[in-house]
C-alpha cells in the first residue's frame, strides 16, 4: 500500500465492513512506523436478533392507500429476523401476517461455505392467500374483486439459490424454483386472461441468473459510488408447464458528490421479456413495485419498460451519532442520524 492510499483503503474498508450488517459503528486507525503498518479495528457488533411487527397495505403503494381510505387493506403480523444465526452470518427470517393477506414464510442463507467466503446457499418457503384480489385495469386503475367465503387467489412458491463472489464487489447468483398460482371461477368469469387460457390454475418452474457489481458507499441510502445489477430468467423450464419464456432485467445506478452537502444521484431499470400476450399476474409494469413518482395512483402492465429516477439531495443534518438517553445498551443506545432534503425528476 502506498503511504498516499492509506486512508482510501481505511474509508473503503469501513463501508464494506458497515454493508454487511454485523456492526453498528466501525472504525479503522492506522499505526505506520517506518515501512510497516499496524491496523487497529474497532467494531460494535448489531443486535442480530430483531422481532418486528408488520404493518402494510395492499395498495400499490402508500399515496394510493391514502386515497383508498380502505382499511380493509391493511395487513399486519410479526417477522422476526436472526441476522447472525450461529455466529456464522447465516440469516433465518419468519414472517406471519394476517388481514388482507394470510402469510407464512421462511427463509434461511448461508453465507460462507468455503473458508475463503465465496460460497453461499440460501432457501426460500411461503404461502399466501389473498380473500380480496385485483383481477384487471380499467383507465390505468386496478379493479378489485373480494371473495366472502373462501381465497380469492393462493400462492405458494420454493426457492433455493447458490452465491459465488469471486471478488468482494462481484456477486453471482444462480437460483431455481417453482409457483403455484391457483383463484377462483368467479375471478375468471371477470378476467379469463388473469391465469391465462381461462384458466383457474397457474404452475410454472423457474430459473434465474443474476450478476451484481456495486460499489455504492451504502446499500440503503447510496450518496457516491455506482452499481449495476442484471438478471436473466427462464420462466417455464417444462414443456407442459403454463408458461415459457424469458425474461431480462437491467439495474443501474450512478451517485456523486457534486459540491459541499449537495448529492446527485441516477437510477435506471429496463425489462425485457421475448413474449408480450402473458397472463395478467405476471405482466405488472409501472406502477406496482416499480413506480414513478407524481404518477403513484397509476398502474401500467405489460411485457417491456424502462424507468430512470434521479435525485438531487441537499444534506441539512451530517452523519452524526446520537445516543439515547433511555437506553443502557450500546448495541441499541448509539444511533446514525442524518437528514436530506431531496428534489426529483422521474
Amino acid at each position: 500500500i502506498y503511504s498516499g492510499d492509506v486512508y482510501y483503503h481505511i474509508k473503503q474498508s469501513t463501508e464494506n465492513l458497515e454493508n454487511i450488517r454485523l456492526f453498528n459503528f466501525v472504525t479503522i486507525t492506522p499505526l505506520i512506523e517506518n515501512n510497516t503498518i499496524d491496523w487497529i479495528i474497532d467494531v460494535q457488533e448489531r443486535w442480530y436478533i430483531w422481532p418486528l411487527p408488520i404493518l402494510e397495505y395492499a395498495s400499490t403503494n402508500l399515496s394510493a392507500f391514502i386515497e383508498e381510505r380502505d382499511l380493509s387493506r391493511l395487513r399486519y403480523g410479526a417477522y422476526i429476523s436472526i441476522d447472525n444465526f450461529r455466529g456464522m452470518r447465516e440469516e433465518l427470517k419468519l414472517r406471519m401476517v394476517t388481514g388482507h393477506r394470510k402469510e407464512l414464510a421462511l427463509r434461511y442463507s448461508m453465507q460462507n461455505l468455503d473458508k475463503a467466503k465465496q460460497h453461499g446457499l440460501s432457501a426460500n418457503i411461503s404461502y399466501f392467500t389473498n380473500n380480496e384480489i385485483a383481477y384487471n385495469l380499467l383507465n390505468n386503475k386496478l379493479l378489485w374483486y373480494e371473495s366472502f367465503d373462501k381465497p380469492a387467489k393462493k400462492v405458494f412458491t420454493s426457492e433455493l439459490s447458490y452465491k459465488y463472489r469471486p471478488l468482494h464487489f462481484w456477486h453471482h447468483t444462480i437460483s431455481i424454483g417453482h409457483r403455484n398460482i391457483s383463484t377462483l371461477e368467479e375471478v375468471v368469469t371477470l378476467n379469463d386472461n388473469f391465469l391465462g387460457d381461462g384458466d383457474s390454475y397457474f404452475s410454472y418452474s423457474y430459473v434465474k441468473y443474476q450478476l451484481l457489481w456495486n460499489r455504492r458507499n451504502s446499500n440503503v441510502f447510496p450518496l457516491s459510488g455506482h452499481y449495476v445489477k442484471t438478471e436473466l430468467s427462464r420462466m417455464g423450464i417444462m414443456r407442459n408447464e403454463s408458461i415459457g419464456f424469458w425474461e431480462l432485467k437491467l439495474w443501474g445506478g450512478y451517485y456523486k458528490n457534486l459540491f459541499h452537502r449537495t448529492n446527485a444521484g441516477s437510477d435506471i431499470l429496463l425489462v425485457k421479456k421475448n413474449k408480450t400476450n402473458l397472463p395478467f399476474i405476471i405482466s405488472e409494469a409501472i406502477g406496482y413495485k416499480d413506480f414513478i413518482r407524481g404518477y403513484e395512483y397509476y398502474v401500467t402492465n405489460g411485457s417491456n419498460y424502462f424507468i430512470n429516477k434521479n435525485s438531487l439531495k441537499f444534506e441539512l443534518l451530517p452523519t452524526r451519532q446520537i445516543n439515547l438517553p433511555f437506553i443502557s445498551s450500546d448495541k441499541f443506545r448509539k444511533a446514525h442520524l442524518s437528514i436530506h432534503w431531496s428534489i426529483f425528476c422521474d
